[in-house]
C-alpha cells in the first residue's frame, strides 16, 4: 500500500505455523508436520488506477511598440499522466504552477529625439508541489496524517510546510542598453554615447523542499 520503494526493502521474512490441536478447527492429529516450501516471483499487485487531471492556460497582452506581457498557469492531480505511461509512473502529486514574464521597452519613456533604447525584461515563477503521501511515512497519505486528531494544529502546519516543494524564481534583465543620438553628425563623434552599451542581471532562486534519508 502507499507509495512503497523497493530498494527500501533490506529482508523479507515469511513464516509458516502449525496452529496447536485445541485451537485447530479442523482435523489435526497434533503431531509435528515436516514441509519445504518454496516461495518464487513476488509480485505488486493491486495497483490504484485512479485517474487524474491536468489542465494549463496562457494569456498574452501586447501594448503596442511599448511592452508584452504573458502570464500561464499549468495544474495536475496524482494519478495523471500520458498514454503511453504505466501506473507506476503516473504523478503523484498535486502540482500548481504559474509563470509571468514581460518585456518593456523602457526607452518609450523618454523623448524620441534622445534615440534611447532599454530593453528590460522581468519573469517571476512560483511552483507548488503537494505529494499525495507522507513523505516521511510513505505508506500514508498526507491528508491522513493531517487529520490525525491526535496532532495539534501546530504540528499539522509543520508537517504540511515541510512536506510541499516550493521554488521561487525572479529574473530581472536589462541588455544592450544604450542611446542612439539625434543626428548623425552626433553619432560619428568618438565621445558619442551612441557607443556605450550596459547590461545587467539578477537572477534569485528560492527553493524548499524536504530530505529523506532515501534522498541524495
Amino acid at each position: 500500500m502507499g507509495n512503497p520503494n523497493v530498494s527500501n526493502i533490506k529482508t523479507i521474512m515469511i513464516g509458516v505455523r502449525n496452529p496447536s490441536q485445541e485451537s485447530n478447527v479442523l482435523s489435526d492429529d497434533g503431531l509435528a508436520k515436516t514441509a519445504e516450501i518454496w516461495v518464487n516471483e513476488l509480485r505488486l499487485t493491486d495497483f490504484r488506477e485512479e485517474g487524474g487531471w491536468a489542465a494549463k492556460g496562457k494569456v498574452e497582452l501586447q501594448m503596442a511598440d511599448f511592452a508584452n506581457v504573458a502570464v500561464s498557469g499549468y495544474t495536475h492531480t496524482p494519478g495523471f499522466g500520458s498514454i503511453e505511461k504505466r501506473v507506476g509512473e503516473r504523478y503523484q502529486s498535486t502540482v500548481y504552477q504559474y509563470d509571468l514574464t514581460s518585456q518593456v521597452q523602457m526607452g518609450k519613456l523618454f523623448n524620441n529625439d534622445y534615440g534611447v533604447r532599454m530593453p528590460f525584461y522581468f519573469g517571476y515563477s512560483e511552483n507548488y508541489e503537494i505529494p499525495r503521501y507522507n513523505p516521511l511515512d510513505p505508506d500514508i497519505e498526507l491528508k491522513e496524517t493531517l487529520n490525525n486528531p491526535t496532532l495539534s494544529e501546530d504540528e499539522k502546519n509543520e508537517i504540511r510546510d515541510r512536506s510541499i516543494t516550493f521554488e521561487r524564481r525572479k529574473s530581472f534583465n536589462v541588455t544592450n542598453m544604450h542611446i542612439e543620438g539625434r543626428s548623425r553628425e552626433e553619432r560619428r563623434k568618438p565621445n558619442c554615447v551612441r557607443r556605450k552599451n550596459a547590461m545587467q542581471t539578477i537572477l534569485p532562486i528560492w527553493k524548499t523542499k524536504i530530505k529523506t534519508s532515501g534522498q541524495s
